[in-house]
């Protein structure tokens, strides 16, 4: 085979190693917290906002995450020597760790939105709906790849995640496992039927630790404290490559980059409804409301306000 040949292979096991076991439908309704101005742009584009992670804000949960990627990786080595796939990927993923955060890793972007299932939480509310002025935008899915990918559907391959946020370590660690066996097992089949020298070996072994990295690198977000396992969220989790001009918005003071992910299926948003917050101004969920969903073509769904006590 040519080198241009092999990087054509090395290429199709990026994609493909990129495989997510985060993705997953919920079984009802769930909902983004947002003001006037982000129900305008949602609906108006059909789009919606990921923060990059380095405009989170919640380090103790970066650290949570990070620690038990650790230990798990531990786990993996202490029982699989370098002769196993499994045990020599994660050693080299380990290695690259040492002195680094999995997240930081070069060319990479990694860019965070969240959902709940749960519609009435007074604190999102504040936090994220303008102070109970704002709306639940409500869905029913989002346009998500499914399957596994392989070389014959690599559109599956999509680096999204979709899915509930883990409150148990022991649950994330699990989790942490399956993406390095997942990587390891996708680099084991690769250096067998492609790989005809060393070099073409350690080329596929580089392309699955960045990968495995990257994988780690988005499931940090899914980690959250049990203390917050009442508020039932999901994250939304786009991997790729950092826009060459990415987009800011301000944050308390701060800049905050941000990437918009279009969540169209068949050219429109899959809306369960809209939920107008407890401090929404107008005496009945159809002023506003109304208007700039009649505006955005969503005139059929329905509207609702929340039944929260707001002060």
């Amino acid at each position: 085979m040519s080198d241009g040949g092999f990087e054509l292979i090395v290429a199709q096991a990026d994609r493909e190693f990129m495989g997510s076991p985060l993705r997953e439908q919920p079984d009802k309704p769930f909902y983004h917290y947002t003001g006037p101005g982000g129900l305008e742009g949602i609906l108006g584009k059909g789009a919606i906002w990921a923060t990059d992670y380095r405009g989170l804000n919640d380090d103790e949960e970066l650290t949570r995450g990070e620690n038990a990627i650790t230990a798990e990786l531990d786990a993996i080595i202490g029982e699989h020597d370098d002769n196993t796939p499994l045990g020599d990927l994660a050693r080299r993923v380990r290695g690259l760790r040492d002195g680094h955060r999995v997240i930081d890793i070069p060319n990479i972007g990694i860019y965070v939105t969240s959902f709940s299932t749960e519609p009435e939480l007074s604190h999102q509310w504040d936090h994220y709906a303008d102070h109970g002025k704002g709306y639940a935008i409500g869905f029913k899915s989002l346009p998500l790849p499914t399957g596994n990918p392989t070389p014959q559907r690599l559109e599956l391959g999509l680096s999204v995640d979709f899915g509930y946020c883990l409150y148990d370590e022991a649950q994330y660690r699990k989790l942490v496992r399956e993406i390095i066996l997942f990587v390891a097992s996708g680099l084991e089949k690769y250096c067998e039927y492609y790989a005809k020298n060393e070099a073409q070996v350690e080329s596929l072994v580089r392309t699955a630790r960045i990968c495995a990295l990257a994988r780690l690198g988005a499931s940090v977000w899914f980690l959250k404290r049990p203390s917050f396992e009442g508020e039932s969220e999901l994250r939304l989790v786009q991997i790729g490559a950092p826009p060459e001009q990415p987009q800011e918005r301000q944050v308390d003071g701060r800049a905050v980059k941000f990437i918009e992910i279009d969540i169209r299926k068949d050219g429109c948003l899959d809306l369960y409804e809209i939920m107008a917050g407890p401090a929404e101004p107008s005496a009945k969920p159809d002023g506003y409301l109304k208007s700039v969903m009649d505006r955005s073509g969503y005139e059929h769904v329905k509207l609702s306000r929340s039944r929260l006590t707001y002060p």
